[in-house]
């Protein structure tokens, strides 16, 4: 730990000092520079050597200032800047940025706790919503203080629902923060219409359950099928196998794509499945949505393929082309 000039003149001028004692005592003077009884006064080669050891105490002091003077100068101390030195008068002098996200969160610790772990798209700097704050005062409207929900969002429900708190009791977590869905079942087919009408339109089991039976828990929440259809034709793997065919607001108004495959309609028409995979004839090759195309139960005429094969004269001997042909998924002709 290094000492400063002042502490370090203190030691070395004691050292002179004894030194100065020592010399007088070798060279037989008393501290008041009187000779004493025992001793013949003293050499001028003792004075002289009394001189130099004062003499080299005193260029040791002046060694250790010089000393310390360089290492002051080596190690400057940085200099204030204008706004700093006139801060320690005048802390308003200096220019200060404002708050920041992280220092707002220092005193409102709770409201950042909710916006980092379930805000989703709040997680905004405090200042993109509260340009103004710390300005409330007993008396004053909130509404002047924070700021209206409208302002980013707009009538995001429409202009019967614009007070959006009474549904987000938290808008630092609009999404957690949602009310129960007994209190908002209600109002459900007023927000989702186009689901309400589809479950109206095409009656099914669905349509005389509740919102909140399949949509629990929470808003928003979507339930696996399996949780109600347990035992489904084919194995599930996912709700987009089942709604691929069963749309969820009108289960029954089956609808599919030139995508599925023949195993999923074996779900349930296994016994024609396997005639048809059985089968030598051309139908053998075709997939099941080829003639059933688009709508479930759909059964295509023959001719739409076929046309007229034979005379008028021919058919007109027959209700149908099964009765010759048999069965289409198997096409076995009398007497196969």
């Amino acid at each position: 730990m290094k000492l400063s000039g002042r502490r370090m003149l203190l030691p070395l001028a004691m050292i002179a000092c004894a030194l100065l004692v020592w010399g007088c005592v070798e060279s037989g003077v008393g501290m008041t520079g009187v000779q004493t009884l025992n001793k013949p006064a003293p050499e001028p080669e003792a004075q002289n050597s009394t001189e130099e050891t004062a003499a080299t105490a005193e260029k040791v002091v002046e060694s250790t200032e010089e000393q310390e003077k360089e290492n002051a100068v080596q190690e400057p101390q940085p200099a204030l800047t204008s706004q700093e030195m006139a801060a320690v008068e005048d802390p308003y002098a200096l220019d200060l940025k404002p708050l920041s996200t992280p220092e707002c969160g220092r005193c409102h610790f709770s409201v950042f706790t909710d916006i980092k772990e379930e805000g989703g798209m709040h997680q905004l700097d405090c200042t993109f919503c509260h340009e103004e704050f710390h300005t409330y005062k007993p008396g004053k409207d909130w509404a002047e203080v924070v700021p209206a929900c409208n302002t980013c969002h707009g009538a995001a429900h429409g202009e019967s629902y614009m007070e959006c708190l009474t549904c987000h009791e938290n808008a630092h977590a609009p999404v957690a923060s949602m009310i129960g869905l007994s209190k908002l079942e209600p109002d459900c087919a007023k927000c989702h219409e186009p689901q309400g009408q589809e479950l109206v339109q095409n009656p099914s089991a669905h349509t005389d359950l509740s919102c909140s039976s399949c949509h629990h828990s929470q808003h928003g929440n979507i339930p696996d099928c399996i949780e109600c259809h347990a035992q489904p034709h084919v194995a599930f793997e996912q709700n987009s196998g089942c709604v691929g065919c069963h749309p969820v607001h009108s289960p029954t108004n089956i609808e599919y794509g030139q995508e599925v495959a023949n195993n999923v309609c074996a779900g349930c028409h296994q016994s024609v499945n396997t005639k048809l995979a059985n089968s030598q004839k051309k139908h053998g090759t075709l997939s099941c949505v080829y003639c059933h195309e688009q709508n479930h139960g759909y059964v295509p005429a023959c001719q739409d393929c076929h046309g007229k094969p034979h005379s008028d004269a021919l058919l007109s001997r027959f209700n149908a082309c099964t009765d010759c042909h048999g069965e289409p998924h198997a096409l076995a002709l009398p007497g196969q």
